[in-house]
């Protein structure tokens, strides 16, 4: 019964991991979008500058363009396209960590309510990719790696071959985080596999 438990209190965080991921994903190209569209960008109609981002502590427009770099290559993960390997780990701690932008700077409305979803997505991302290092060694410490899941299939609607693959996702998303290569699958699937049917 024990066993179960932990099997059963695993499943469920893996369940927050992939809704928490989902979520992002059905953001993600609304504020990258924007980050180009509103000219945002180095070179765009209407950069960032440091006023805009001053209401959020010491983030520059350059921790924001390493935002979206961090993002954009997320994304590129979840889709099976290859990931240019950075330090996004610190890059979304760093933004996570930023003040919340209060009060917003009337003249700068636009441009701190976008860098507030901005940090929204990034802390989303830091606080997953964060804990995928010990989900992963959870996974094998408990010995959930040989074939634990005898009661839990019929408890939760994904499969067995299903969350072995988030255990790969896990491990890939470590390896996103420290600067690693990163093996290319369709976690896309993954995430609203288990997002899907347990939301």
């Amino acid at each position: 019964m024990a066993l179960e438990k932990q099997q059963d209190a695993f499943a469920r965080a893996a369940i927050l991991d992939m809704s928490a991921l989902a979520v992002i994903l059905e953001q993600l190209d609304q504020v990258i979008g924007t980050y180009y569209d509103a000219g945002y960008n180095s070179g765009g109609s209407a950069p960032l500058d440091d006023a805009d981002t001053a209401v959020f502590g010491e983030l520059t427009p350059t921790n924001i363009a390493s935002g979206i770099t961090a993002l954009e290559q997320f994304q590129n993960m979840a889709d099976n396209l290859a990931v240019t390997t950075g330090d996004y780990m610190s890059t979304l701690n760093l933004i996570k960590g930023a003040p919340n932008g209060d009060p917003i700077h009337e003249g700068r409305r636009a441009a701190n309510t976008w860098i507030r979803n901005l940090k929204d997505l990034c802390s989303r991302l830091a606080t997953v990719v964060e804990v995928a290092p010990n989900r992963d060694k959870e996974w094998l410490a408990q010995g959930f790696n040989g074939d634990p899941w005898t009661d839990l299939p019929a408890a939760y609607d994904f499969s067995k071959s299903e969350f072995n693959k988030v255990i790969t996702l896990y491990q890939q998303l470590a390896n996103f985080g420290d600067n690693l290569a990163v093996t290319q699958a369709d976690y896309k699937a993954t995430i609203y596999t288990v997002y899907r049917g347990n939301s």
